[in-house]
């Protein structure tokens, strides 16, 4: 397939502005795509489910029985796809364009109706990311989709801000240009969220989760699935079959922006038993930062190559045309991927595993021994906010203040709340931080219930209990 890297313009056209293309030949079926910089790290917590929700509406007006054609939602893009002759492509690309122009919101509550089927029995395991982004950006991926809450105007609104000429690249293989050209409103091309800098090695306790996860966040390259590879690998060996800690472990990688990629090691485990799989787990990562040999990098980066032979063609054009998108005009797919493997060293992916122990989160469902090197992470004792008190039966005692909501010793500010969860009696309150406040209202007084009605935003609030995709 012969790839053509030229820049796509942005000239204006007649009905709109021509969604930038990048095309190529190829003597099989066509192929057309067109993927926006748009996903779920662009929501909030209130309006989680979104860009889900434009997609299934898109999707119920382009979709063709016996034509090739999906879509797909992640944390930055959308991407529609068609296969087949180049009519069946441009007549599927036209639908999505129409559909965008005039989104389809009488279908609203019967493909609501489908994402909940869809959430309920077809669930995506995505790596928990709240440990490092908070319930925000990245991290809000965690939370169940909010499909109730979302009106036409919201979607529309949404389509007219993130749907749009300027902010879409369009893919096209042994397809005429003129003929499949999209045409869209033009908008401003809008940047990924930002990633914070990794800081020190911490360890997280979730009673919520089952699993015990260690994630890092790590610059993208082809290190970080190699050393995933090793992982997956190494992990599962010591901890199912030589030390009988666990029936399912391994790792993987997740890719959140261009820039960085967050490593994976999952695993669950015999109960009763965390604390001496965290301690496996980390002496198995220190032994494999010291002593990782090359034949087992070879094998790894065998099994790298030949998935990144899977996902060449179309989806490697895609990756193209998504750096284009972002002005990164030297390609990064599987046409470097013999370079930079050559360029890999066993010394570099021990860097590598040591740059993960140094910084990565360690989330456990239990308590366990704080391992050397990581700090334990929960609310330390806060300097208390002058405010007015409200005190429970048992004396635990609630304090509101100008500032925000003090309760114990976890506070939350007023600002920082992302969402407000009230499910009758019980209310829980999460912050950007991913702090989370669960509390009965009534149990302080009906003055502490009035309180909290006043002064916690409408724009935050939900009915209904806080719920974890």
């Amino acid at each position: 397939m012969a790839i053509d890297y030229r820049k796509p313009g942005r000239g204006p056209a007649t009905g709109g502005r021509l969604v930038p293309c990048l095309q190529a030949t190829s003597s099989g079926a066509a192929y057309g795509a067109l993927t926006f910089r748009v996903g779920t790290a662009d929501e909030t917590v209130p309006t989680r489910g979104t860009t889900h929700l434009v997609e299934h509406l898109v999707m119920r007006h382009a979709h063709v029985v016996d034509l090739r054609c999906n879509a797909s939602v992640g944390l930055t893009r959308t991407t529609f796809w068609a296969a087949g002759t180049e009519a069946e492509v441009e007549g599927f690309l036209g639908r999505v364009q129409e559909a965008l122009l005039d989104l389809p919101v009488r279908h609203l509550d019967s493909e609501r109706a489908l994402i909940a089927v869809e959430e309920e029995h077809h669930p995506v395991a995505v790596p928990s990311p709240v440990q490092h982004f908070g319930a925000q950006r990245y991290g809000v991926v965690v939370f169940e989709q909010q499909l109730d809450h979302l009106t036409p105007e919201h979607l529309r609104s949404w389509v007219r801000d993130r749907f749009t000429a300027g902010n879409a690249v369009q893919v096209l293989v042994g397809a005429d240009r003129g003929r499949c050209a999209v045409r869209l409103p033009d908008g401003p091309s809008h940047p990924e969220p930002p990633v914070p800098a990794p800081g020190r090695a911490r360890v997280h306790v979730d009673p919520t989760e089952r699993t015990v996860c260690l994630t890092a966040l790590l610059p993208t390259s082809w290190a970080v699935p190699v050393l995933a590879a090793v992982l997956d690998r190494a992990v599962a060996n010591r901890l199912r079959h030589r030390e009988h800690l666990a029936y399912g472990a391994g790792a993987g990688h997740l890719r959140i922006t261009l820039d960085t990629t967050m490593l994976t090691v999952t695993s669950d485990c015999v109960p009763g038993r965390e604390a001496d799989l965290v301690a496996a787990l980390l002496d198995e990562l220190r032994r494999l930062s010291t002593d990782l040999d090359g034949e087992t990098v070879l094998r790894a980066v065998g099994r790298v190559v030949e998935g990144a032979e899977e996902d060449a063609g179309s989806t490697g054009l895609t990756e193209e045309a998504w750096r284009l998108l972002h002005g990164r005009d030297v390609p990064a797919s599987v046409q470097t991927l013999e370079r930079d493997l050559d360029a890999l060293t066993t010394d570099d992916l021990r860097e590598l595993l040591r740059t993960v122990l140094d910084t990565a989160v360690l989330r456990t469902p239990v308590p366990v021994p704080t391992p050397p090197g990581f700090a334990l992470e929960g609310p330390s004792t806060p300097e208390p906010w002058p405010g007015r008190e409200f005190t429970r039966a048992d004396g635990l005692c609630a304090t509101v203040s100008a500032r925000g909501l003090q309760v114990g010793d976890v506070q939350v500010t007023w600002g920082s709340l992302v969402a407000a969860f009230v499910d009758g009696d019980d209310w829980s309150l999460v912050s950007r931080r991913g702090v989370r406040i669960d509390l009965r209202p009534g149990e302080f007084g009906a003055p502490f219930l009035a309180e909290l009605r006043d002064r916690v935003p409408t724009s935050v609030r939900i009915d209904g209990p806080p719920r974890r995709t």
